[in-house]
């Protein structure tokens, strides 16, 4: 009855096996499993025993499921065979024949579902690690931040001992952002307008996509000396760079120095992978830096606006001096009526430039047609006042004349910010009112 049971399994594709659970016998391999073990019939299998030829063991093997299984249902379970480096699916169970029991076990190969899965657990493992990185960074709401926070987090993912970003600009390349771990020496300010010519070698590579790996840095003095002489002072052994394209151009690159040579095929899927994210953060960078200057930046002078001045009105700090600057540019009305506009835009921003010739550009706000506004945070009175005679002095000797008035404070902890530019106001309206007084070049009647 037995054999006539086997005769079901014997071109079965998967493999069978019977085994006397009492002797460990192997009593039945069906072809399959003759071939794959080297049996050459089924008189030879009779003379074996299970743990030898299944498991390559001396004795019965630990994980036996005698103990487990039972007549009339499937024990089922997973095993990765060392002896033939193959994953099953096993289903096990009693067969009893003439008063002895036999465990019978059909062997199903899974090493390519396995191989599958190692593959998706990889795929996951680096989705995981890009969507991890990159929900922190969106999370920051300046984009500057953002890909700082994303270069960090990678660097650290991958154990490197530095991460960066290098942007082309013409026929350079700058390296714009970088993280670097406790110890290592930061490079940024040592890599700017690195020629296109230098990285040659690489972007010969980025045009078809490729990325760089370099294993070991000794090996790459002959290939490229140019670049050897670049990475070796950063105590560069070993990296992996990836170009950074959009819409089918080189706009720079991106990589991790020193990362474990454990990780290097890791690293070099994690970059493949998060190259677009990257464009996409600096685009959204740059937009980002468009719309500021639409929303925050006076588009004719390049001073801030009144959008500007508002926020900084809400947030500046009280503990700190200013010098506030209030300056109204004289006979524009009479210049764009005489002379056209296209030459009153150019007499303010000549006023625009005599102001930043003394003071940052984020301090001045322009907040009329022919009013700017400058507030000096954590200024030194003599400082500001110095800046204002030198902006007379300029104005004098030039073609731009500006009525002022300034009021400088050593702390804003008791007052208001507004107050004190309304002072600076009523200061310059005093100049303009002598400026009146004292030339005939400006027509009082007139609304400058």
């Amino acid at each position: 009855m037995v054999s006539r049971i086997w005769e079901i399994y014997e071109n079965f594709s998967e493999i069978v096996y019977v085994a006397d659970m009492k002797t460990y016998q192997l009593i039945y391999m069906n072809k399959k499993a003759r071939e794959l073990f080297n049996i050459p019939s089924l008189e030879d299998v009779k003379k074996q025993l299970c743990y030898k030829v299944l498991q390559n063991s001396s004795s019965p093997c630990s994980m036996c499921t005698n103990d487990k299984i039972a007549e009339g249902c499937f024990y089922e379970w997973y095993y990765f065979n060392p002896v033939i480096q193959t994953s099953y699916s096993l289903k096990d169970t009693i067969i009893e024949d003439s008063g002895r029991r036999y465990r019978m076990e059909i062997a199903i190969n899974i090493s390519d579902q396995e191989k599958q899965k190692k593959a998706l657990d990889v795929a996951m493992n680096n989705e995981t690690l890009i969507n991890e990185a990159l929900k922190y960074a969106l999370a920051e709401p300046d984009p500057e931040k953002s890909i700082n926070v994303l270069m960090e987090y990678v660097g650290k993912a991958l154990q490197g001992e530095r991460s960066y970003i290098f942007e082309q600009h013409g026929d350079f390349c700058d390296n714009t952002y970088e993280w670097c771990a406790a110890g290592v020496v930061p490079q940024k300010e040592n890599l700017q307008n690195v020629t296109l010519e230098d990285l040659s070698a690489w972007y010969s590579q980025f045009k078809d996509h490729n990325l760089i790996i370099i294993e070991e840095i000794e090996s790459y003095k002959e290939k490229s000396p140019v670049l050897y002489d670049i990475l070796k002072p950063q105590g560069i052994h070993s990296l992996v760079v990836a170009p950074l394209m959009s819409q089918g151009k080189i706009i720079g690159f991106f990589g991790i120095d020193n990362p474990p040579a454990s990780l290097v095929s890791y690293v070099y899927n994690i970059l493949v992978l998060l190259g677009q994210f990257i464009v996409s953060l600096l685009n959204r960078r740059d937009l980002f830096q468009q719309l500021r200057v639409l929303s925050f930046y006076d588009q004719l002078t390049g001073a801030c606006n009144r959008h500007a001045l508002d926020r900084v009105l809400l947030h500046y700090k009280k503990e700190q001096s200013a010098g506030v600057l209030y300056a109204d540019v004289m006979g524009l009305k009479a210049v764009n009526d005489t002379l056209g506009h296209s030459v009153g835009d150019k007499m303010l921003i000549d006023a625009y430039c005599l102001l930043n010739d003394q003071f940052d550009s984020q301090d001045i706000y322009r907040v009329g047609g022919d009013e700017f506004l400058v507030i000096a945070f954590d200024e030194q009175k003599e400082e500001f006042l110095s800046k204002i005679e030198k902006l007379r002095t300029r104005m004098n000797a030039g073609k731009v004349h500006m009525a002022i008035g300034s009021v400088w404070t050593e702390t804003l902890q008791d007052k208001e910010l507004s107050k004190i530019i309304k002072a600076a106001d009523e200061e310059m309206y005093k100049e303009k009112r002598q400026i009146y007084r004292q030339s005939s070049q400006y027509d009082r009647r007139r609304k400058d």
